[in-house]
């Protein structure tokens, strides 16, 4: 091993170092970067935590849960309720962002099912092999249409999705019919019952 000493002369002083590249960099060729931004975040001093996270992600792209690990995590989920500060701060987050489906309409928005399918849809999820009739009243069937959904939507925006009666916004809430649902059936009124002047926005404790 070479020792330095004070006086000697490097082995490479004055010599110019050349650089074989495929392509020679001319005097006045412009760089490919010059000017160029860097991405946001470069130079950040990233967390463990985070860098963690990025190689798990990297390492489960493209893999799929089996269904005994999707089964587990909805299991992990059962009984867990998100508490109302939570809830606050999500709603604090999303405020004045615009839903990626806003304004959108379904590809089965405005049609129908058939009887036939009906019945096949409704045998599938009872698991009968013979159809015994529709169990459900009109009103339920209702109130899990797609009208209902618009309907609920359309009220909740309207009061900006704030109880009319204690004025709290943030709360579960619960779009009440002004006339009742089945006032409105009673008297051959089924517009009435989407109607969005019929309904208010009511929170679960009012």
């Amino acid at each position: 091993m070479v020792k330095f000493e004070k006086g000697n002369i490097p082995w490479n002083k004055d010599k110019k170092y050349k650089c074989k590249h495929n392509k020679q960099f001319k005097r006045g060729h412009t760089p490919w970067n010059k000017g160029g931004k860097m991405p946001e975040g470069f130079g950040e001093k990233i967390s463990n935590n985070k860098i963690r996270s990025l190689k798990i992600s990297i390492a489960l792209k493209g893999q799929k849960r089996t269904n005994k690990q999707i089964e587990n995590m909805r299991a992990s989920r059962i009984g867990k309720k998100v508490s109302q500060e939570t809830r606050l701060k999500i709603s604090k987050a999303l405020k004045g962002k615009i839903p990626w489906n806003k304004g959108k309409k379904g590809t089965f928005y405005g049609k129908k099912h058939s009887y036939e399918t009906k019945i096949k849809l409704s045998l599938a999820r009872t698991g009968k092999k013979k159809f015994s009739g529709f169990k459900s009243t009109y009103s339920k069937r209702l109130r899990n249409s797609v009208n209902w959904k618009y309907w609920r939507e359309q009220v909740f925006e309207r009061d900006d999705f704030t109880c009319q009666d204690c004025n709290v916004r943030g709360k579960t809430l619960h779009p009440h019919h002004i006339v009742p649902v089945s006032e409105c059936l009673a008297l051959d009124y089924e517009d009435l019952v989407f109607d969005i002047d019929n309904g208010m926005t009511l929170c679960v404790d009012c």
